[in-house]
């Protein structure tokens, strides 16, 4: 893997006013809730939208109601700074600046060899929008699943950022990918089933001599979540992944699995965000690079504690009750204040 973050670095961005982050190959953020942990990932998401989102679609990476909302305490006199540095020693940076009653977002660095300038977005108060895309910031992908039954985009090299709208074409091109999904709904009775017209994807099941057919979005949330992160993670390689709490409203038999799909796939680097010990226990035991961020406040501004050897230790001795004693990693008593 060429395209691993080795340090990332943000400012003046939503509650965070100013971070350096040190990576490894699996990042996973902690905390407890309303302490930044989406921020940080959503950083990667605005960089994941230059290379992949339309003008429109801002708000499937990061959320936000007005564009200064962005912006630390919605301080524009402050620029906006996103920048990283991969371990080839290529690098770049998002600067996002106030001027002239627009929001202008520019971009520098050297990726792939290639030096870059450019202007990657400008927005006003008023919802204009002007966006140029960015190849070289293809390797950010921002995942972010939500129910779908149809899938019209037509490519099928990886999953699309960020709730893959092609994953009809996908698991119709990939065989491996298929098996996989195919495994999983075959434990409950159920067959994909692909509407090619409609690029719709349906499951089929069978009550004694009949067939019923019925819509993929009516299928448990949890299979819809596995299937998904699973096709992000098998359909990508050499690539930054950016995945927020995905095991949301899932069964912990299957969490536990995706979480062991991550920590041995050595073909990705990873950034998560997580208040379930079934994903994040496994990753600590099974993965070779991995490293533990405890978000929390402090002056209403995001602050990160990287765990030690230590406190992974202990993590992993807590075990189901890690989420229950977030003030003892952060090495605060119950009574403290913020």
């Amino acid at each position: 893997m060429k395209n691993v973050i080795k340090t990332l670095e943000i400012k003046n961005f939503k509650s965070i006013k100013q971070l350096k982050l040190d990576c490894g190959r699996v990042n996973v953020f902690i905390g407890e809730p309303n302490t930044g942990k989406s921020n940080i990932l959503e950083a990667l998401g605005l960089l994941s939208y230059i290379c992949y989102g339309s003008p429109a679609s801002l708000s499937s990476f990061v959320r936000f109601e007005n564009f200064d909302d962005l912006f630390y305490d919605r301080n524009l006199d402050e620029s906006m700074k996103i920048g990283f540095v991969l371990l080839s020693g290529e690098h770049g940076s998002l600067e996002v600046s106030y001027k002239d009653m627009r929001f202008k977002g520019s971009f520098k660095g050297r990726l792939n060899g290639r030096d870059i300038d450019t202007s990657v977005f400008e927005f006003d108060f008023e919802d204009s929008r002007d966006k140029t895309s960015l190849n070289e910031l293809s390797l950010f992908k921002f995942y972010r699943f939500i129910v779908k039954s149809v899938f019209e985009r037509p490519e099928s090299d990886f999953l699309l950022p960020p709730h893959g709208d092609n994953l009809f074409s996908l698991l119709m091109g990939s065989k491996d990918i298929k098996s996989l999904a195919s495994q999983i709904l075959n434990q409950f009775g159920l067959k994909l089933v692909f509407n090619r017209v409609e690029k719709r994807i349906e499951v089929l099941k069978q009550y004694e001599d009949v067939f019923i057919l019925f819509p993929y979005s009516l299928v448990s949330e949890t299979i819809q979540r596995i299937i998904f992160y699973l096709a992000a993670i098998k359909s990508n390689k050499d690539s930054v992944l950016v995945f927020e709490e995905p095991e949301a409203h899932a069964f912990p038999f299957y969490t536990k699995y995706l979480a062991e799909r991550i920590a041995l796939d050595e073909n990705n680097q990873y950034f998560i965000s997580t208040h379930n010990p079934y994903l994040l226990c496994p990753i600590i035991e099974k993965a070779k690079s991995v490293r533990v961020f405890l978000t929390y406040l402090r002056g209403y501004r995001t602050k990160v504690k990287p765990l030690s050897k230590a406190d992974l230790e202990k993590v992993l001795d807590l075990d189901l009750d890690v989420f229950f004693k977030i003030k003892e990693l952060l090495g605060e008593s119950k009574n403290d204040s913020r």
